[in-house]
């Protein structure tokens, strides 16, 4: 899925400090939702480099299944439905 596709898609289910599970290949990623389609999150490939990012929730979900997985240790999948 794009990022022109995946701006289609409504967030509106989401509220401020959810926690999104990106569900890769072979790892999932996780997430800290702060409004405005955005996340803030961890990222890079070896301590030496990873960072705290602030970041599109489109641009890191790369076309993967998200999930919602907050602090209750309750796995619920976020329904998007399309938009326009």
């Amino acid at each position: 899925m794009g990022s022109s596709q995946s701006n289609a898609y409504d967030t509106s289910t989401l509220t401020e400090g959810d926690i999104i599970v990106f569900h890769r290949l072979t790892y999932k990623h996780y997430g800290i939702y702060i409004g405005n389609d955005e996340i803030v999150h961890f990222t890079g490939t070896k301590p030496s480099d990873a960072t705290v990012k602030r970041d599109s929730i489109w641009k890191e979900a790369y076309g993967c299944k998200i999930s919602l997985g907050n602090r209750d240790r309750q796995l619920r999948y976020v329904s998007f439905s399309q938009g326009h």
